[in-house]
């Protein structure tokens, strides 16, 4: 078999939520991912690998009047092992280790104008770790005729995103606007 491996893979998710009364949510959890993926054909453009991702998070709301705000937080580490492997007696792929870690979060309101016109607005940070064929792709890429080379030196994306809406909903029509301004780092 030209392209052939074989991926386990364990995705968990533990999350609480309590409504302390009808004016307060709260949430909180952990969530991840374990990750082996083995090469077993003759053809391979990343290589073999173990990973570990893993999550924990909390939120809350709290309703007012015509106001609920909202916030939350999410600290996320990954470890990622890429294994040595040789093609046809070359070096194909080299042994590397890397660790990520970054904090997420999110605070917004949302006010009611009225009971059909909403106002919304949203502040959050972002975090995105390198996937491993970002870091360590290469070989030629069948479905896209082109050779990949990943870097395993990438730094994770960092970002900050601003949004503001409004939207207004009937019986018979429903109408948003939604402006946001993004700056991603990385």
């Amino acid at each position: 078999l030209g392209l052939d491996f074989c991926l386990h893979t364990v995705n968990y998710d533990v999350h609480y939520l309590q409504s302390a009364n009808a004016d307060w949510q709260y949430a909180a959890g952990v969530s991840g991912m374990w990750q082996y993926s083995e090469n077993l054909g003759e053809e391979y453009l990343i290589p073999s690998y173990r990973l570990f991702d893993a999550g924990i998070f909390a939120s809350v709301t709290r309703q007012f009047h015509n106001l609920t705000l909202s916030g939350g937080l999410r600290y996320d580490i990954r470890r990622l092992h890429s294994y040595e492997q040789e093609d046809e007696g070359e070096l194909r792929f080299t042994d590397f280790t890397r660790n990520f870690q970054g904090l997420t979060g999110s605070v917004g309101a949302i006010y009611n104008v009225t009971p059909k016109l909403n106002i919304r607005l949203n502040l959050s940070k972002g975090f995105r770790a390198p996937n491993l064929s970002e870091l360590g792709s290469n070989g030629e890429h069948e479905g896209t005729f082109r050779y990949e080379l990943g870097n395993r030196h990438l730094s994770p994306e960092h970002s900050w995103q601003l949004d503001f809406g409004i939207d207004y909903s009937s019986e018979i029509i429903f109408m948003q606007l939604s402006l946001f301004a993004n700056h991603i780092s990385n």
